[in-house]
């Protein structure tokens, strides 16, 4: 950013790594009550924000610990991380910005798979399926396009000079192929199953940098 001329004053980032709820509930619910799955983490799991800089080793440690691992069938819990990246927005705090600065609020989600309908769980949510998660496909949109029709969805409207959202996934699968025309993203197509190795580290770099003109 500062060698394109545009220096960061802030930067907070935090990760929110997920599986599925329909294919783990069991396990979450296990480790809720304190069971031992020898290191398993839940469905879907979230850092604290770090500052960088600063913390930047902090960071990398966390990174370190992600295991790309489970999930059961090819359909992931995608859409409820990205609603969840979408509500801590809110909840953790807002910045101070003088006049002639620019914040911008960066989703960026990175999946080799598909996602299940946020309508799945309207045929039986596991115990352990967030309680107030956005009920439909519908909802997510409205929520990212700056729209609030319905009480449960303010929680997670956008602010729509500052959301960007960069998606690495298989572009013709659901939802991608929908979610690539919402207004402030940037779609970058990776083979299914692959983990996204054949993409180049500087190229994604590069997109990052540019999603947050």
């Amino acid at each position: 950013m500062s060698k394109g001329g545009r220096p960061v004053r802030n930067f907070r980032t935090k990760i929110i790594s997920f599986r599925d709820y329909y294919c783990e509930g069991a396990i979450d619910d296990a480790l809720t009550r304190g069971q031992d799955y020898n290191g398993v983490r839940f469905s879907m799991w979230e850092s604290r924000f770090y500052e960088l800089p600063d913390e930047n080793q902090d960071f990398t440690a966390c990174v370190d610990t992600l295991d790309a691992a489970g999930g059961g069938d090819e359909p992931e819990n995608a859409l409820e991380a990205l609603a969840l990246a979408m509500k801590r927005l809110h909840e953790d705090g807002c910045e101070v910005y003088s006049g002639n600065e620019r914040k911008r609020h960066i989703v960026v989600m990175f999946t080799d798979a598909s996602a299940h309908e946020l309508e799945k769980s309207r045929a039986g949510k596991p115990k352990v399926y967030p309680e107030d998660m956005l009920a439909d496909f519908k909802q997510i949109k409205e929520a990212w396009e700056g729209i609030s029709q319905e009480r449960s969805t303010e929680n997670y409207v956008m602010d729509s000079r500052a959301k960007r959202l960069v998606v690495f996934a298989p572009l013709d699968s659901y939802p991608w192929s929908e979610i690539g025309d919402w207004s402030l993203t940037t779609p970058v197509s990776i083979e299914p199953a692959m983990g996204g190795r054949e993409l180049d580290k500087q190229a994604i770099i590069d997109t990052l940098v540019g999603s947050m003109t």
